[in-house]
């Protein structure tokens, strides 16, 4: 065998002082699940004791109308606005079977389309520039670009 003392797994290290008041870490796991089924149920009980028997919910209509024209309504007066729309012509002259037609088709202008269509007046030709003297001297214009060295 080796010179070495090696532990066996067998045998346990001598416990050092517990941490918890000396509570076996197990005792601790079984008291927290059995805490944690005891707020589970009563969150379940509570939840069934709230629900109770209630009805289906009805839904109504408001009982209010829906329309109300107001007291002073102001802005615009619009002539005919109690006449009902299908109430307009009731009150005219027509025979059911008359028709009241717009006016007619414009008519056609021969002479209007040959003023547009005839050719205009020839252009002026643009006002000539004079030309320098034979022999005159120009001044050189300012330029931007520098001068060469």
């Amino acid at each position: 065998m080796s010179d070495s003392m090696l532990p066996s797994w067998r045998i346990r290290p001598p416990e050092k002082a517990r941490a918890g008041w000396g509570i076996p870490p197990k005792v601790w796991m079984i008291g927290g699940g059995l805490a944690g089924s005891v707020v589970l149920a009563g969150a379940i009980i509570w939840g069934i004791s709230m629900t109770g028997s209630r009805g289906v919910p009805l839904i109504e209509t408001d009982g209010r109308p829906y329309r109300v024209r107001p007291d002073s309504p102001g802005g615009a007066v619009v002539p005919n606005q109690q006449e009902l729309i299908f109430e307009r012509g009731a009150g005219r002259n027509e025979r059911p079977g008359e028709a009241r037609l717009g006016p007619g088709p414009e008519v056609p202008r021969p002479e209007a389309l040959r003023a547009q269509a005839a050719p205009s007046a020839p252009a002026s030709a643009p006002a000539a520039v004079p030309l320098p003297a034979p022999g005159a001297t120009l001044a050189p214009a300012a330029s931007a670009a520098p001068a060469p060295r």
